[in-house]
């Protein structure tokens, strides 16, 4: 039987994921087309002065069981280590750790009362085991219900903003619902109901330069630095900047904008272009700071003061080791935003003073000294907002067009964006929806 070719648009995680379960097959010769020098999308990494780590900032949590799986197929199960991670609350001029029962006992944000209900509310929902009900509701409308209006706006809302920045007025209650379980989860597993982290030594760096080699290995061509100007699906051709690669099939990874784009006229009027071209993005502006000293013990310090420029602050070192980058700390400042954002309009370095003046209103200690590199990364589509009913219009993987198919972080129902979720939604894409004559399937 003549193999089939398949081409892939995108070399971000659910691209390489999908190459990996189709190169398990024989049947199939892949070929993954990436714009960037790199491959891994998102969890791409970057040199940070004169190291390498994580452009944004990931962490393993414990039952996050696809990418595990990887990482053991990899052969980097020695590679991988788990810490204690440490949260923390600044609100009011005060920096406050919330990372352990003492502490939760003397949290001053909450009453006696609101810790009760928090502590029973996130019981509720730990118990919930099917949150598609919830996408009908406005995540702040249900989660004031569940824990009150006080609770939300000192627990909740700032973690929303962490991950969402405005954009968490227009989400849906599954969000949350799926953040909840997924964290709970770590603790659950935890001997000490603490939350755990994880990392592999060197990073996304090792993990993705490591698959990238072993995808060669399974004979997937892999092509770099080369964007994709147009598919054309009359002629089954991938063009771009300068080659052009014939399919029987095709799989775009990329974010639906760039999908639309790449397919032009061809993608027909219908409720999958709907689908497509009405989806709204988050966007992310994060600003990576290697100091010298450390700015606090917390992995992740959420904000109640809204007037910082940035959704939290994210010291990875405290999960990662400062061995990683020299003995040195490594802080990320996000701020994730809708198109509208303002902060969209300033140029880099107007961006980075902003940032680094408002970190030193939380932490006065910070000299200009102390701080040894500084590194803005701007991407336009980290992923969807999950809005009232979205999982209910969530199409299949396969486009109104013969041999085309579609896997996105757009097509993550009811859970929340991060590696594993990815993972899962590549595995489910090859293994479902790339079925082609004479083949049932990537495992057939």
């Amino acid at each position: 039987m003549k193999k089939q070719n398949i081409i892939i648009i995108g070399g971000g995680i659910v691209g390489m994921a999908a190459a990996w379960e189709f190169a398990k097959n024989s049947n199939f010769s892949v070929t993954l087309v990436e714009k960037q020098p790199t491959l891994g999308g998102m969890s791409t990494w970057d040199a940070i002065g004169q190291f390498h780590w994580d452009r944004y900032y990931h962490v393993l949590l414990s039952r996050d069981s696809e990418t595990l799986q990887l990482i053991s197929e990899l052969g980097l199960d020695d590679k991988l280590f788990w810490t204690t991670a440490k949260s923390g609350f600044f609100g009011n001029n005060r920096l406050v750790s919330l990372s352990g029962a003492l502490d939760f006992i003397t949290f001053p944000f909450l009453s006696l009362f609101q810790k009760v209900r928090l502590v029973f509310g996130i019981l509720y929902i730990s118990m919930i085991k099917d949150g598609s009900k919830l996408e009908k509701q406005y995540v702040r409308t249900w989660m004031t219900k569940v824990f009150g209006r006080r609770v939300y706006e000192r627990i909740w809302d700032p973690l929303l903003r962490s991950k969402l920045g405005k954009g968490k007025e227009e989400t849906s209650a599954v969000f949350i619902w799926a953040t909840i379980k997924r964290l709970y989860g770590a603790r659950s597993d935890s001997a000490d109901k603490q939350e755990k982290m994880g990392h592999v030594e060197g990073g996304y760096a090792q993990i993705l330069q490591i698959w990238e080699e072993e995808l060669i290995k399974k004979g997937v061509v892999i092509v770099k630095n080369e964007p994709v100007l147009s598919v054309d699906t009359n002629k089954n051709i991938v063009n771009t900047v300068s080659s052009k690669y014939i399919f029987d099939q095709i799989l775009i990874t990329t974010p639906s904008p760039i999908a639309v784009d790449l397919l032009g006229r061809d993608l027909p009027e219908g409720d999958y272009k709907k689908f497509l071209t009405g989806q709204k993005y988050l966007g992310v502006i994060c600003l990576r700071l290697l100091l010298k000293k450390s700015l606090s013990p917390y992995y992740v310090i959420n904000l109640l003061d809204e007037t910082l420029p940035f959704t939290g602050i994210i010291e990875s070192t405290n999960v990662i080791g400062c061995d990683q980058v020299g003995g040195n700390h490594l802080v990320y400042l996000p701020r994730y935003s809708v198109e509208e954002d303002e902060f969209s309009k300033f140029d880099e370095k107007k961006i980075e003073q902003e940032f680094i003046n408002a970190l030193q209103k939380v932490f006065p200690e910070l000299k200009k000294e102390d701080i040894i590199t500084s590194t803005l990364s701007v991407e336009r589509f980290v992923q969807p907002l999950y809005t009232l009913d979205y999982g209910n219009r969530i199409p299949s993987f396969s486009l109104p067009i013969e041999g085309v198919y579609l896997a996105n972080t757009s097509m993550i129902k009811n859970a929340t964006l991060n590696n594993n979720a990815a993972l899962k939604l590549a595995k489910e894409a090859a293994a479902k929806e790339m079925v082609i004559e004479g083949v049932n399937s990537v495992y057939s």
